[in-house]
């Protein structure tokens, strides 16, 4: 059951980011860059930040209890399930980094692979 949820839990993060992704792409269209090669880079750089965030500080922060930090602030953000990084915390996230990595390792595959499809049966009913 748990193995189960990582998954789901990955899948639902490379939708996000998939879904993310399109929206940064829209709004550097808009933006209406000088050049094509600006354009990109700051394509790049803003997929890149938002793939830092959701596969590096969100699979640290998600779990975390913070109750038992001395920062009143802190004390009530995050009100996960690890106080500390131990054997089940590598356990459950682990499992879940490692059920991400693996679908963003077919997810281009499939992507290619949809689309070709769409643009056949575009071709097709034309």
């Amino acid at each position: 059951m748990l193995s189960l949820l990582a998954s789901g839990f990955s899948y639902l993060v490379v939708i996000n980011a998939y879904l993310l992704r399109l929206v940064l792409i829209f709004c550097a269209r808009k933006l209406r860059f000088t050049n094509l090669t600006e354009e990109t880079n700051w394509i790049m750089l803003a997929i890149f930040y938002m793939n830092v965030f959701n596969y590096g500080f969100v699979y640290l922060w998600a779990p975390w209890d913070s109750r038992n930090v001395n920062i009143p602030v802190v004390q009530s953000f995050f009100g996960g399930v690890y106080t500390d990084y131990n054997a089940f915390w590598f356990n459950d996230v682990g499992a879940m980094v490692c059920s991400t990595m693996l679908a963003n390792m077919y997810y281009p595959a499939l992507e290619f692979f949809g689309y070709w499809g769409l643009r056949w049966l575009y071709r097709a009913i034309d």
